[in-house]
């Protein structure tokens, strides 16, 4: 299911948004709210599991000898680590 709101402040990107969302249509059916109004209640819990998963395989790579450099901002060494945190 894919769905969202999209602004912007480009006419020429905004033009290309208009044609897509013609193509695609412009509203969800009830199925497909239904659908996104049922992911909300895991979400968190969800995104919480993919963080844990992210830093482990993280940790993982970065011991690994084959592995020369481990970009993953959940990292103390890594150069996005104090924006992330």
């Amino acid at each position: 299911v894919l769905a969202g709101y999209v602004a912007g402040s480009h006419p020429e990107m905004m033009e290309r948004v208009q044609r897509d969302r013609l193509l695609a249509g412009p509203i969800l059916g009830p199925f497909e709210a239904w659908l996104i109004l049922r992911s909300l209640g895991t979400l968190g819990l969800r995104f919480e599991r993919q963080c844990q998963n992210a830093a482990a395989v993280a940790l993982m790579l970065r011991s690994h000898p084959a592995v020369k450099a481990v970009r993953y901002p959940g990292l103390p060494e890594d150069p996005s680590h104090e924006i992330a945190a």
